[in-house]
């Protein structure tokens, strides 16, 4: 009788109106994920919009923080990090920059991105007493608070180049290593990179 009385009662759930539901707080639910979304890229966006450049265009600082990247197995390091190292070799050539701050990983040994970076900057002209090696900077975060505390860096640029140049991303890590107590401008260069080469040029 119990059983047959739960099935009399599961008969009378109305199951089409519980799907109904299930949808629409479903979609809901989407939707307001992507209004969070928007709107934190929003203000992202109205508190570094002004702090974004192009690389002819940026305000000069003391230093240039370049931001670690992927460097192959042989030490070279990946066009993507080449068209960082560019725009940073190209700051301090125009006088936009005094110093250069290579910041990557070194967890391991046989991984050093700041040793490559430097490397890569030497055998291009660029003198070595003008580069400085953070050999800590794991991510963005740590690398910008890095630069204040241990460096003393307090106004930087960072380059940043990426297909067609990626206007979200400069704005992110400006914000970045503002929240950090650095005052970053981001200069931005077009890049087409690829396992062949980087071919960066101003914008």
């Amino acid at each position: 009788m119990r059983l047959a009385n739960v099935r009399r009662a599961l008969g009378r759930v109305p199951w089409a109106l519980l799907l109904r539901r299930a949808v629409r707080l479903s979609i809901a639910a989407v939707l307001l994920g992507l209004i969070l979304a928007g709107a934190a890229v929003a203000w992202v966006r109205s508190g570094t919009d002004r702090y974004t450049y192009s690389e002819r265009d940026v305000p000069e600082a003391p230093v240039a923080l370049v931001l670690g990247a992927q460097v192959y197995s042989d030490g070279e390091p990946s066009p993507f990090l080449q068209a960082r190292l560019a725009i940073a070799q190209r700051l301090l050539e125009t006088g936009k920059v005094q110093a250069i701050l290579v910041s990557g990983d070194h967890r391991e040994w046989k991984y050093d991105e700041p040793g490559a970076m430097t490397r890569w900057l030497v055998r291009r002209g660029v003198p070595e007493n003008k580069i400085a090696q953070d050999h800590a900077g794991f991510d963005t975060y740590d690398s910008c608070v890095r630069a204040l505390k241990i460096f003393g860096v307090r106004k930087t640029i960072i380059g940043q180049a990426g297909r067609l140049t990626a206007a979200p991303l400069r704005r992110a890590l400006a914000w970045i290593c503002r929240i950090s107590a650095v005052a970053a401008s981001s200069a931005a260069a077009s890049c087409w990179c690829t396992d062949a080469g980087s071919w960066p040029s101003t914008k």
